[in-house]
């Protein structure tokens, strides 16, 4: 199977979920960011890109999933992966590998600290914010407590 248009598939149908409280934009704004910067990094230091690219779309499942839960997301999102995953036909540790980028995705990754491929995607993760920030900015409001009309 070709993980990373399942994993494609899964997000953006995940993304167009009425449980999905950023919008449908949200697929195209930073998941499929993601997966584009993480697969030109994967590249360019020899990174396993089938990984970080499957990973890149599911790292933030479980925000869209269990947005009450937003601070333990990536913990989460990486057990919900490699569910995600081993349900259709991963092996585990193709499963496990895409959970671990999954889980590290929230904080910087450097090497020595986590794989090539963790550090792939929790530098993509970070580097969607720069081609858009406006879409940023109600997040960034949100986490200084300000709504997001304000």
């Amino acid at each position: 199977m070709d993980f990373v248009k399942f994993a494609r598939e899964y997000a953006k149908n995940a993304c167009e979920s009425d449980k999905n409280i950023f919008g449908e934009r949200f697929f195209d704004q930073h998941l499929e960011l993601a997966a584009y910067y993480g697969g030109l990094l994967a590249d360019r230091i020899g990174a396993d890109k089938e990984v970080v690219m499957t990973a890149a779309y599911l790292h933030d499942i479980a925000a869209i999933f269990i947005p009450d839960r937003i601070p333990e997301h990536a913990v989460l999102g990486g057990e919900m992966a490699y569910k995600i995953l081993m349900e259709n036909g991963a092996d585990e540790s193709f499963a496990r590998k895409v959970a671990d980028c999954a889980r590290t995705h929230s904080s910087p990754v450097k090497e020595g600290e986590g794989t090539r491929e963790q550090i792939c995607v929790s530098s993509a993760d970070a580097m969607t914010q720069i081609p858009r920030p406006a879409y940023w900015l109600p997040y960034s409001l949100c986490k200084k407590k300000k709504p997001f009309n304000d």
